[in-house]
């Protein structure tokens, strides 16, 4: 995978160069922004809601509609969610998403996708690059490290962490994906060369090695491959599909 669909990620991951560009108190929760560099001239924030007692962590990788919706809720709906759980949210969007988005004409996201190719690379593939990186954040940021950490995501954006956190460093607890895309044929993430190495079902197989994955809004049948190998390599325990 590494070789044939993602060469064109950065030989050196570089620094990250963490830093605090701002910080809100809410009694239940904090809301604390920082700006990272994923590689070399690409800055990305990353918004993490947090109670005082939390006890777990959780990665949200966000699409555009997904971000302005955390944004226009003013992370009310978040903050309630994080003490209640006691769990700290982190809210990424990777590039292209958000305070980085380059244009809103479809056209233009057009030829950007282009050019991504034309450097060898596609700007899904890159974006799998930015979730690994913010996975290795979480690890450095105060009263969070150590702690279980469980990645959530949906649609496209789920294949992007699936993919993420097979070559993340970090120990990962859970993954739970909703609506995640059943090929890359057609719906799923855009990689080069993916389907000549494997596709979706087997890289769900090679997640569950490790950690607790759950796909929410999937069919049974459709994700029969991991199923079996989670059955004849008794991770049953691992692996779990919910049509909810």
């Amino acid at each position: 995978l590494r070789e044939k669909c993602f060469h064109g990620w950065p030989d050196q991951p570089g620094e990250l160069n963490l830093a605090s560009v701002d910080h809100d108190s809410f009694g239940d929760a904090e809301v604390l922004m920082f700006e990272f560099d994923s590689q070399a001239a690409i800055r990305l924030p990353l918004v993490i809601i947090t109670p005082t007692d939390a006890t777990e962590v959780t990665l949200v990788p966000v699409d555009e509609e997904a971000w302005r919706a955390a944004m226009a809720d003013k992370m009310s709906g978040l903050r309630k969610k994080a003490a209640a759980g006691k769990c700290a949210i982190a809210i990424f969007p990777p590039r292209g998403i958000g305070p980085t988005a380059w244009t809103s004409d479809e056209r233009e996201r057009v030829h950007i996708r282009r050019r991504f190719m034309l450097l060898g690379q596609t700007l899904d593939g890159m974006r799998v690059w930015d979730i690994k990186r913010a996975i290795t954040i979480l690890g450095e940021i105060a009263n969070l490290d150590g702690l279980p950490l469980g990645i959530e995501a949906e649609g496209a954006m789920a294949g992007h962490a699936l993919y993420a956190s097979l070559f993340s460093d970090q120990k990962i607890a859970t993954l739970t994906f909703e609506n995640l895309p059943r090929s890359h044929r057609g719906e799923g993430p855009d990689y080069l060369n993916i389907l000549r190495t494997l596709d979706l079902p087997a890289a769900v197989a090679m997640a569950a090695e490790s950690r607790d994955v759950s796909l929410k809004g999937g069919v049974a049948g459709d994700w029969k491959h991991p199923s079996e190998v989670a059955s004849r390599l008794q991770w049953q325990h691992r692996f779990e599909v919910s049509s909810d």
